[in-house]
């Protein structure tokens, strides 16, 4: 028998293995036996994984990956739900078993299913007859992406609402089989608008729907996930960097006649090319981001909105997001995706002779304060997001001598392209994670391009600080 403990840092997020002791089978390699009635003293069934914890198993292609979980008492069981860490590594074909009495009791998967939305796919079972438990084990045979498990958490008797069910619930009674895809969105913010209130929540759509709490991303993950589950394809979009550096807003794009278009979850609104379309509620020419870009009086004139309470937020005046301008001038702006590169600017007023965003302390957290830091630049590559920096160097010395910074966390294994104007690169090194380039202002103003090449998920390095000086 052999114990190992994992750490396993990932991009965007710290995932961190259980704390506990590991037994690997041996015809299983890397396959977990966990007693979690050992570590979690105290600890009902339901709390087993707590918040940026995470079981994983990864497999050597030989056999069937497997956890195993007990329980600190027998507990009876209605329903079990398994969630995964990301949308890309899952298993597909799976079987969980109970043990009660000490037999193994296979559950089966075929009343379960798969909720494929924006961040993490479900799994949920549940039992015509409740079963008295002290363990459960979960055998993948395939799997989507990499052959590992990678376990977020396992809810018991905990009455979650999957998304499908919940579309089912919104439309019921709605004439489903005449609703029109628009109609069938609108429906979806309606009820978003009127469950789920303003705060900060979390991007899962079926958390946020437990927790009747979220901000925009929230509300715009969970419409996606509705209108996915009904067959409507919906993407996200973000406006960044606009009211300030840091700030922005989500919404999504949602496709239906032969054309994307914009709706705002956060204001139940939508924005129409047509003025004529005002009280056409049925199929109306709702503007796409690029329509809305070209034109952004649209935003302006056109609206229309279902939450006006959020909406005419000051004096009657639309909020700052709903607001022509935010379209037109956040940078960057557009769909998101980890194979979508987007260039994020960060300015350099090199009056004083210098000018840093975050602090060297070895860690990321200060360099995501959207108060202070421009969106984007505390990492590099491709994760949530895709993201290349642009550095607008401002107020500089022509003839003068100046040294970029850019402290990375680790960047093993990691390439970028650098492209500059207005400057002449005279030497730059990487070296102890740590780029240095030195180059002379040729104009005032100038910029500095850190580009990758990298479309997979997740292929990033976080950012430790950024830093520009004039030399001595």
């Amino acid at each position: 028998m052999k114990k190992r403990l994992f750490n396993l840092f990932m991009i965007m997020v710290c995932i961190f293995f259980m704390n506990a002791s590991f037994s690997f089978a041996e015809d299983a390699y890397f396959n977990q036996i966990i007693d979690m009635s050992k570590f979690y003293e105290g600890h009902t069934p339901d709390k087993l994984f707590e918040d940026g914890n995470y079981l994983a198993a990864i497999n050597d292609g030989s056999s069937s990956d497997f956890f195993e979980v007990s329980f600190k008492t027998v507990t009876e069981i209605n329903n079990i739900t398994f969630k995964w860490y990301d949308s890309v590594n899952y298993p597909s074909d799976f079987k969980v078993y109970l043990r009660s009495n000490g037999n193994w009791i296979n559950i089966a998967n075929e009343n379960a299913y798969v909720l494929q939305n924006t961040f993490q796919p479900y799994y949920q079972i549940k039992l015509n007859t409740a079963i008295k438990a002290d363990a459960v084990k979960f055998v993948a045979n395939k799997n989507i992406g990499q052959q590992r498990l990678l376990m977020e958490r396992i809810y018991i008797n905990e009455d979650l609402i999957m998304i499908e069910d919940l579309a089912e619930e919104i439309l019921k009674n709605k004439d489903i089989e005449n609703l029109t895809e628009h109609q069938k969105i609108v429906f979806f913010m309606k009820w978003i608008s009127e469950n789920i209130t303003d705060n900060l929540g979390t991007a899962d759509p079926v958390q946020t729907v437990k927790n009747k709490k979220g901000a925009c991303g929230d509300k715009s993950h969970l419409l996606i996930a509705l209108c996915k589950v009904k067959g409507i394809d919906a993407r996200l979009v973000n406006l960044y960097n606009y009211p300030k550096p840091g700030l922005g807003h989500t919404i999504t794009e949602i496709y239906w006649g032969g054309k994307w278009r914009i709706y705002d979850p956060t204001y139940a609104s939508y924005y129409l090319n047509k003025k004529e379309d005002l009280n056409n509620y049925k199929n109306p020419d709702v503007a796409s981001l690029l329509e809305i870009k070209k034109n952004s009086d649209i935003v302006d004139n056109n609206a229309v909105v279902f939450r006006l309470d959020k909406y005419n937020r000051d004096f009657n005046q639309p909020a700052m997001y709903a607001k022509g301008d935010a379209y037109e001038k956040a940078n960057p702006s557009g769909t998101i995706g980890f194979d979508i590169p987007m260039n994020f600017p960060a300015k350099f007023d090199l009056s004083a002779g210098s000018y840093r965003y975050g602090k060297e302390d070895g860690f990321n957290s200060d360099m995501q304060d959207i108060n202070s830091i421009p969106a984007g630049i505390y990492t590099l590559g491709s994760s949530y997001h895709n993201v290349n920096h642009i550095y607008q160097l401002e107020n500089m010395e022509k003839g003068k001598e100046y040294i970029l910074e850019v402290k990375f966390i680790d960047i093993n294994e990691f390439n970028f392209n650098i492209n500059v104007n207005g400057i002449n690169i005279k030497n730059q090194i990487l070296k102890d994670n740590k780029l240095e380039l030195d180059f002379i202002a040729i104009n005032n103003c100038g910029e500095i391009m850190l580009k990758h090449n990298y479309n997979e998920y997740p292929k990033n390095v976080l950012i430790d600080y950024i830093s520009i000086r004039k030399k001595n």
